[in-house]
């Protein structure tokens, strides 16, 4: 499960402080368990047993840091992993929550039709392994230009202003690799 994030900071001292306040704010907290409930709910409902770690911790990537819970599962034989994707997808990290009214919403306010952006990228073999990964930060090239695509976890408590910044520091990215 990843979500709640944070800038890095451009020393160590300011990378410790965001971290610090990322791993202490109620808002990320909460957006982040939402995810992992969500997660644990629809494993249990294909008859999965999940077990997610004690604590969070960060994922700290070169311009941003999330909250991460690590998540591990045993599944029934029977179960194949697509099955487990299909429950899984969308998270609430790019569908909302509860899932069906949220993702209605999201069709009515979006000007756009989301394409590759939030869906399930991966791979799994004959043998039903695999790993497969959200498109949550991506961009659709078409000759010279493109499409950036990236979001925020919007919950009770956020700042419209505060999220408009986490998007464009998640878009820097991909932008500064387009430049």
């Amino acid at each position: 499960a990843l979500a709640g994030s944070a800038p890095r900071g451009r020393n160590a001292r300011e990378d410790a402080a965001f971290a610090r306040a990322l791993l202490e704010s109620g808002k990320n907290a909460h957006e982040h368990q939402v995810v992992v409930d969500s997660i644990v709910r629809r494993l249990e409902a294909v008859g999965a047993q999940p077990e997610v770690a004690h604590r969070r911790e960060l994922l700290q990537l070169s311009n941003v840091q999330h909250l991460r819970s690590p998540i591990s599962a045993r599944v029934p034989k029977g179960v194949h992993l697509l099955d487990i994707l299909a429950s899984l997808h969308p998270t609430p990290a790019v569908g909302g929550t509860p899932r069906e009214a949220a993702i209605a919403d999201i069709r009515g306010f979006e000007p756009f039709a989301r394409g590759l952006f939030t869906g399930a990228i991966g791979w799994f073999n004959a043998q039903g392994w695999g790993e497969f990964v959200v498109a949550i930060r991506s961009a659709l090239i078409d000759g010279k230009s493109a499409r950036v695509f990236a979001g925020s976890g919007i919950v009770e408590g956020s700042d419209p202003q505060r999220e408009k910044q986490e998007t464009d520091l998640k878009l820097a990215a991909v932008l500064d690799r387009l430049a």
